[in-house]
């Protein structure tokens, strides 16, 4: 800590805290050639260089940094998905340019409550206040008009949703953009699906058996994991999946024929969920990345 670094045009100096980003964030960009750093310090981002490690530069001046993400698109390597009030915006942090912008229907919380995650393609967001939400469609195709063709969807209330706690936690598009993964206060996910037509979303019906939370998985409801991350799942025809702790409270018991260990697997297109670790001895896990 206090230790200097040469940046272009200056220096910087490293904090108590210098770490990569949130458990759900990516830190390495889509083509691995920079890393990013959180800087308890100045600057408060620092991106190194993938293959050597070195500070390579810090945040652009004219960045108005709020909560962000790297594009994950290998067409988009140098530039991060970022919201700040009530702006979304592409920004190039190598060339300190901004390449896209939209002004949002409301103020939204961060990035999906700053756990939420763009489709894979980057074309696809979700973000949400603690009561409404709705999707940007950052890179229309066709027969859509590309941008700066604005395609916002419609603004969904989140009211009576069934459980104990109606509070919105965090959103984020699932990988794949077929779906919206939505977490209330005491760690309830529920499934949207997402309209690529419309951008509206609603309750995805589930076949899996009903959850804990006394929700119904036919309006989405299922089984409860904590911090938790979404990806795609290789031994299943890349079905979206949500990785999280065990929520239920029935880790070491029986469900559907499977000992729950204390990280559980959901897949989105149905609620079918599988257990991923034993518990016999097992420490209980903290963050579940997928990234």
């Amino acid at each position: 800590p206090g230790t200097p670094f040469a940046i272009p045009g200056g220096t910087g100096t490293w904090g108590l805290a210098a770490r990569h980003p949130s458990s759900t964030a990516q830190p390495w960009n889509s083509d691995g050639t920079l890393l990013v750093l959180q800087n308890s310090g100045t600057p408060k981002q620092v991106y190194l260089d993938g293959s050597t490690y070195q500070v390579k530069f810090g945040k652009c001046a004219s960045y108005n940094l709020g909560d962000d993400r790297w594009h994950p698109s290998p067409l988009h390597p140098h530039e991060r998905i970022n919201v700040v009030g009530n702006e979304l915006m592409w920004y190039d942090v190598v060339n300190c340019v901004k390449t896209r912008s939209w002004t949002l229907p409301f103020t939204p919380r961060l990035l999906g409550d700053g756990e939420g995650n763009p489709s894979l393609d980057g074309r696809y967001i979700a973000l949400c206040d603690s009561t409404r939400m709705f999707v940007v469609d950052m890179d229309p195709q066709p027969p859509y008009a590309p941008y700066p063709n604005v395609r916002i969807g419609p603004i969904v209330n989140f009211d009576n949703c069934g459980v104990d706690q109606c509070r919105l936690g965090w959103v984020s598009v699932s990988p794949s953009g077929k779906y919206v993964m939505c977490k209330y206060g005491n760690d309830h996910p529920r499934v949207y699906n997402l309209d690529p037509a419309t951008l509206n979303i609603t309750p995805r019906a589930l076949t899996a058996p009903p959850p804990c939370n006394g929700g119904s998985p036919s309006q989405g409801w299922t089984y409860d994991l904590g911090h938790c991350d979404m990806t795609l799942n290789p031994f299943d025809n890349n079905e979206d999946v949500l990785i999280g702790q065990e929520h239920c409270g029935l880790r070491g018991t029986v469900v559907n024929g499977q000992l729950m260990g204390g990280v559980v697997m959901v897949r989105l297109r149905d609620g079918a969920v599988t257990a991923l670790t034993d518990p016999t001895n097992e420490a209980y896990p903290h963050h579940i990345s997928t990234q």
